[in-house]
């Protein structure tokens, strides 16, 4: 059985994944949980598009800051604590409290928080970068979070957030990481724009559909409007510009960093230093103690037994007994490679059937145990054929090649932490100035279960 949350193989039957920390229990939803799996618009419409590049390059960066995580709920404060006294004018600890009533929210929406250059962040298009990056770090946490000393049945300025070096609330703390991310987001901007930049069709696209994109979500949701769904995602005061100024922003510096981050040129220095620096973590999570070696290119065709993880022995073998004739029907055709890119277009279950059933540069143990033996036997030449059992089904498989090359996580670590380190460069050198001031968040409804 996998994680639901992050795909990780559950050990020994148990519900909590040691990958991730989260309850794969059906009744382990929480108040906190239950409002988070409500989030139609924050959490469907935001991850139309793969953002994992540019979020995870704001965590490390914001770890850099100062962003301590302490796993241990003995670490934790074991009293709530109160609206502190307003601290700091020029950083977050500004204000005790950010939370005003739902007129004087409205009432300041047009207020400037932040600028950057000539552009200017108003206090109610930073309400969806504030609720996003409460919502974000809900979701990635789950129940989990109420270790990290969450309580969403109380205000988030009442409690402590012990996740940098000097403890500030929860409020104050998703108040840094909002500014942050418009921060990551502008600069980039900024930059892409210096270079002639352009955003990419797909993500154009998704512009221009957003309008029938919300109004379908707010139908499923049972919504009257679009800015019925909004206001209850996002609170009184924020608008569909509002919304549409963030997603706009939002896609183009993300686009802009996939292209950074696909077409960086990682120097063998580079992939040197990040593995040495990180051949613990890279053995232990992918059980590589080498920065390079054998990888293989190999096709497959996957026939499953059913819908979920649990399989009687009839449904095995009618896996089986299919799997065995689309097999035999390849072989007595000829068995060519074109024929077989067909047959698992029209017949496999993987996500990569569209692509032929292809897989590239699979290295040593990222497959599961069955696969892996079969692609990396010794004997194994181009060419090659089989029908593998493992626990997802029956894999008819097509070795493609063999070749000898750098495995993928150390050039993706690389490349993150060449990513990384850029993006805060340009944050750094990016000028930046923030009303602390002028900020006015409304109460939310985190409460409602």
């Amino acid at each position: 059985m996998r994680c639901k949350f992050c795909g990780a193989e559950l050990v020994e039957e148990s519900t909590v994944c040691a990958e991730c920390g989260k309850d794969n229990a059906k009744d382990s939803l929480d108040i906190l949980q239950k409002k988070v799996k409500n989030m139609r618009l924050a959490l469907m419409i935001v991850l139309i598009v793969a953002i994992l590049g540019l979020l995870a390059a704001l965590t490390v960066f914001l770890v850099k800051e100062g962003m301590v995580q302490s796993t241990d709920p003995s670490t934790q404060p074991s009293t709530q604590a109160t609206i502190p006294a307003d601290g700091n004018p020029d950083d977050e600890t500004a204000k005790g409290t950010y939370t005003y009533s739902d007129e004087e929210v409205k009432a300041n929406h047009d207020t400037v928080v932040a600028t950057m250059a000539d552009t200017k962040l108003t206090s109610g298009q930073f309400q969806v970068y504030y609720w996003n990056a409460v919502y974000d770090f809900l979701s990635e946490y789950g129940s989990y979070a109420s270790y990290l000393g969450i309580d969403v049945t109380k205000p988030l300025e009442q409690q402590v957030c012990n996740m940098f070096e000097s403890p500030i609330t929860w409020q104050q703390c998703f108040v840094k990481q909002g500014l942050s991310s418009w921060q990551a987001y502008q600069s980039l901007s900024i930059v892409a724009k210096a270079a002639g930049f352009e955003m990419p069709d797909t993500y154009k696209k998704n512009l221009e559909d957003l309008p029938t994109k919300l109004e379908e979500v707010a139908k499923e949701g049972k919504f009257d409007s679009v800015q019925a769904m909004l206001t209850s995602d996002y609170g009184p005061g924020v608008t569909y510009e509002d919304y549409y100024a963030y997603m706009e922003l939002y896609y183009y510096a993300n686009s802009y960093y996939e292209h950074l981050h696909d077409t960086a040129e990682v120097t063998d220095d580079q992939l040197q230093a990040y593995f040495d620096a990180q051949k613990d973590a890279i053995k232990e999570n992918y059980g590589l103690e080498a920065m390079s070696g054998t990888l293989v290119s190999v096709r497959h065709i996957l026939i499953t037994p059913g819908e979920g993880s649990t399989y009687t022995d009839e449904q095995w073998e009618a896996c089986r007994v299919k799997a065995q004739g689309i097999y035999d029907g390849w072989i007595n055709g000829g068995m060519g490679e074109e024929a077989f890119i067909q047959l698992c277009k029209e017949n496999s279950k993987d996500g990569n059937a569209a692509d032929g059933g292809i897989y590239n540069d699979v290295y040593p143990g990222q497959m599961v145990t069955e696969y892996n033996d079969w692609c990396f036997d010794a004997s194994r030449q181009p060419g090659d054929h089989g029908l593998v059992k493992t626990q997802f089904g029956y894999h008819i498989m097509f070795f493609v090649k063999s070749y000898e090359g750098v495995y993928p996580p150390i050039i993706s670590g690389a490349r993150a932490d060449y990513m990384s380190k850029y993006l805060a460069d340009v944050q750094k050198n990016t000028e930046f100035d923030i009303k602390y001031e002028s900020i006015t968040l409304n109460k939310g409804n985190l409460g409602q279960a």
